[in-house]
Formats: structure tokens, sequence, C-alpha cells
């Protein structure tokens, strides 16, 4: 008797850089490789469009619906999969959900909630008493059509322990299933190196609710010009890190992005990973685990959190031994020369993590093909 073959429709952002929707990528590839028939209908970048009209009348939606009927027609679907960053496209996703009468699984990679009471936004308007009714008009609407879609799905997904607390709010089938790293493509290797690196990569969009300046503060009172840093980011916060290199005397070297390929070496070259946070508060950031801790995993390097969350990242460099969730510069100079005299001794710095198969993207799309399962029985 032949198998069932289930077929999944994967609805998300566009697929671009600098992140190429990993999460998305490996769960597409490890259900076709299982037998699944995997159809990722990922948002094409022609529809979109820039300013909040634009956003407030749904347009991306409605054009994002319009594609999907043209390119998915009679495609068969046994259950309709949506992944994403705040909102976009769950509204599509529940309405085909509804006109195919299919289970909706909704991944939620960010929520609302977790930028606490200011919120994150990448575009504001020049009147800033308007642009606060705007922002405020369009997070009441979003997060109640977001938990419509929310209570019609079977199951919801999502990053962190405290992700999966708030959303349990709105639908009790949900699930906390961890970004991780790609064990094909992320390997421990002593990579030797003429040089210590503190090796920042990722997006930086602004230094409010991620700064260096702790890290900063403490390579100054080392004094080590042997030490240097690296920021692999984008350009939005060049200046203001320059400026504060320039002010605490740190030897800094910013880059571009780089492509996903060079990732690997240059994770296995740092002698630091440095991760960037923020101390969780009440009205402040909740929850967020960025993806580059999942790969200083993969690689084994000793990485350093500045400053500590003290909640869901700091409870994970804690159980995984992923080096120092940091609360005061004494703490990181400590960290930060007991990693040089390593690296003076062996050329090269490695650290003894734990638990780190729970964290690969192979065992995330195991656990994402058994929450299938269980409520797609056929």
């Amino acid at each position: 008797m032949q198998p069932i073959k289930r077929h999944l429709l994967i609805l998300c952002e566009a697929i671009e850089p600098p992140a190429y929707s990993p999460r998305v990528m490996s769960l597409a590839k490890y259900l076709t490789r299982q037998g699944w028939d995997c159809q990722l209908a990922a948002e094409p970048l022609s529809i979109r469009r820039d300013g909040w009209a634009d956003v407030l009348s749904q347009g991306r939606e409605k054009r994002y619906y319009q594609y999907l009927q043209e390119t998915i027609q009679d495609t068969p679907v046994d259950a309709i999969f949506c992944s994403t960053y705040h909102y976009f496209p769950l509204p599509t996703a529940a309405r085909l959900a509804r006109e195919k009468n299919v289970p909706l699984f909704v991944d939620l990679r960010d929520i609302r909630e977790q930028w606490g009471k200011e919120g994150f936004y990448r575009r504001s308007l020049s009147c800033k008493c308007l642009d606060k009714i705007v922002k405020r008009l369009y997070d009441c609407h979003m997060l109640r059509q977001r938990n419509r879609v929310l209570r019609q799905a079977a199951a919801v997904t999502t990053v962190s322990p405290w992700h999966q607390q708030t959303l349990q709010a709105y639908n009790e089938h949900t699930y906390c299933i961890y970004n991780g790293f790609d064990e094909q493509q992320l390997h421990p290797l002593n990579v030797l190196s003429s040089t210590f690196r503190i090796v920042y990569l990722g997006q930086l969009h602004s230094l409010k609710r991620r700064n260096p300046q702790m890290l900063f503060e403490a390579l100054s009172e080392i004094n080590n010009p042997s030490i240097r840093v690296d920021f692999y980011t984008g350009s939005e916060c060049a200046e203001q890190l320059r400026q504060m290199a320039a002010r605490y005397h740190v030897s800094l070297t910013l880059h571009e992005y780089v492509p996903r390929e060079q990732i690997e070496t240059i994770l296995q070259q740092a002698s630091i990973l440095l991760i960037l946070g923020q101390k969780a508060t009440p009205n402040g950031t909740h929850g967020i685990m960025t993806t580059k801790f999942f790969e200083g995993l993969g690689v084994e390097k000793p990485q350093l959190l500045v400053e500590s969350d003290n909640e869901c990242l700091a409870q994970a460099f804690k159980y995984t031994n992923a080096g120092l969730a940091a609360t005061s510069v004494e703490e990181i100079k400590q960290f930060i020369s007991a990693r040089y005299q390593e690296w003076l001794t062996q050329g090269v710095t490695r650290q003894h993590v734990q638990h780190k198969d729970e964290f690969t993207r192979q065992h995330q799309a195991q656990q994402f093909e058994q929450l299938f399962l269980s409520l797609c029985q056929k």
C-alpha cells in the first residue's frame, strides 16, 4: 500500500537577503525529503508597495491573494502553513484555509508584544503627533485581525517560551519551536587565527535596543590593542559605532553584509561572537532570541551577550553553556580576558556547548512535521 502523500501550501513574505528565511526554507526541504508535496508560494517582490496608505488599506494582502489565485489554481492542498514576521500574510492564509476547508498552521517569528510599549516600526510620519496616532490605530487594528486568525488556526508555533505564553491567550494549541542552525552547514572547526577578534553579525537598525556600549567600556579598561572588534552589518548605525569606538579607543572595523556562504568561515575564525540584547522590563522588549545565537552553537564558539535580557536568551545561554550573558562591565572584562589567554596559548577559542542537537534546523523541522501529522490525520 502506497503511503499517503500530503500536500502542504507554505505562505510567507518574500525570500530575500540578508535573512533568506532559513526557518521556512529548511522546513520545506526537510518535508520534501520526507515525502511531502510542499508548494512554497512566497510573496513576489513585485507586489510590494511603500507607505502607510497601502499598509492601512491592506493592498499588499489583496495583491498577494490575487497572485495565489493565479498561481496555485487547482493544486491539491491538505493544509496551509503560514510563517510570518508580525502580520503579513495572515489574513490571506486564513481566507484560503476557509475557502479550501483545510487546517491552518500559523508560525509567528516575531510579535508586536515583544517590542514593549514603544513598538518597532520601519516607517514614520513627519508629524510626531499624527505618527503616534496612526501607529496606535494600526496596532489595534492589526492585533485584532491577527488574533482572529490565531483563533481560527489548528495550531500556532512561535520562537520562545515568552512568545508561547503570550499567544496562548488566543489559541491554547500554541507551541514553542526555536530557531536553530543548519548542522549540515555549520560545524566546529579549529581555525588558527593571528588576530583576536570579537565579531558581530546581523542587522542593526538602531543602537537603542542593541547597544555595545558595555562591551566598549570593558575593552577600554582592558586596554589591549591586540583585541579587535568587527561588525558585519548595514550602514544604518555605522557612524554611531565609529563615534563610540573612538570615544573608548576601541579598534573597530565595519563591514557590509556578507553572502551566506561566507558566514561559516567568519564564525569559525572569530574568537568571541557578540550578541547584542537588552534587559527585559515590564514595558520593554521580551523573548527576542536572535538566530546568530543558534549559529554560534553550531560552530561552538564562545558567545557574549551584551547585555543579558535576564529572560529567555539568558536562560538559553545557561542551558547550552554558550558563554556569558553579561550584566556588568566587570563580567565582560573577566570573560574576554579568559578567552584572550585561551587564544594566546592555543591560537583558537572553543566553547564546550551542551544540548546543541536540540537547536538544529533538522530537529526543528521534525517538530513541525510531528505537529502537522498529529492534526492532519486522514
